[in-house]
């Protein structure tokens, strides 16, 4: 997986820092050219004999221009306010909750340091968090607020610290969106749908411990990915910078990522900034959720309608040369489903 791959990757809602700059939704845009379909229609019996329906869409995290096309508002929006459950990737983490890996990172001096680092950066983060914030109604004096930051962080897992880093810096965009001025009406898919129908029942595709397990699983990849995590983020200045950095990156490739997006739909393979090369990122990430996605899918009730909104990677084949790994419209052919694309 290339570089910015990875930093994709790392970004999503649940896993670290969201991306700020989101395709604006006010509406349909007459100027976007249309996308192909990307939206598929399931039914079928289930692992118990049930009869099961449900919808599966292709998305991203970040909301790009292309998914928000005449296909979508014509199409996937009305079947959408049809269904029952709105299903996506979004497990709740709780930092402090986040157990250590069953392998810990191996204790070479690169690493104790990069640990180490990592705490100090979470603890700045954290005692300028809970400085805003007025506990028992008062601020909290200075050394209290080292003492409790520092037991904080040095509380956390390796997961959780990324986990924390990622909720402290979403404080930080929420904060920094406070302004009318610099807020944004851009969103993911996801979230976009859910403010399209009142009292839709939302749903996480994933457990939380499925997350981790995928985090865990990295091996070799976990010390590059914990270190891409905690770049520029060594004092609450320093990481507010790099969010803004952040989205003058993507605003830049905005068009290119558009144009990967478009070409994985039409070639059914991701393309691009979406390809994954990494046999062990998508293994774990892709592959291994696909399955227990796959599971969760046979054993939906009768009579309810679920609409997944999912990462357009998960739905086709590997790219990383993993054979075990067919993409999940293939796995859910495979278990005897009948897998209509929507026009």
């Amino acid at each position: 997986m290339g570089n910015m791959s990875l930093r994709l990757l790392l970004s999503t809602v649940w896993w670290l820092l969201p991306l700020l700059a989101l395709a604006s939704v006010n509406g349909e845009d007459s100027s976007i050219t249309e996308t192909p379909p990307r939206l598929w229609e399931v039914d079928g019996k289930g692992v118990n004999g049930q009869d099961i329906h449900f919808y599966v869409l292709g998305v991203t995290h970040s909301g790009l221009d292309a998914e928000y096309d005449p296909y979508f508002f014509k199409r996937v929006v009305p079947i959408f306010k049809q269904a029952d459950v709105l299903s996506y990737e979004n497990a709740v983490l709780n930092a402090t909750q986040i157990p250590g890996c069953a392998e810990p990172l191996a204790r070479t001096s690169e690493n104790v340091e990069m640990l180490a680092s990592a705490r100090k950066k979470v603890a700045l983060l954290y005692a300028d968090w809970l400085g805003r914030h007025e506990v028992g109604g008062s601020k909290l004096d200075s050394e209290i607020l080292k003492t409790i930051s520092s037991k904080y962080a040095e509380g956390l897992s390796e997961y959780g610290l990324i986990v924390s880093l990622s909720t402290l810096q979403n404080s930080m965009i929420d904060r920094n969106n406070s302004d009318k001025s610099k807020k944004s009406d851009r969103v993911p898919v996801s979230n976009y749908l859910v403010s399209q129908k009142n009292g839709i029942e939302v749903a996480s595709i994933d457990e939380p411990t499925d997350i981790v397990e995928a985090y865990c699983s990295q091996a070799k990849n976990r010390p590059q990915m914990f270190k891409l995590a905690f770049d520029g983020s060594s004092t609450p200045t320093e990481a507010n910078n790099s969010l803004l950095a952040a989205d003058k990156e993507f605003e830049r490739n905005k068009s290119k990522f558009d144009d990967d997006f478009v070409a994985t739909l039409r070639n059914g393979s991701p393309s691009g900034s979406l390809r994954n090369t990494n046999f062990e990122t998508e293994k774990g990430y892709v592959c291994g959720r696909n399955k227990k996605w796959l599971s969760q899918m046979l054993r939906l009730p009768v009579g309810r309608i679920y609409f997944y909104a999912l990462g357009i990677a998960h739905l086709y084949p590997s790219t990383a040369g993993n054979d075990d790994c067919p993409g999940l419209l293939k796995l859910l052919q495979e278990s005897g489903l009948r897998v209509m694309p929507v026009r």
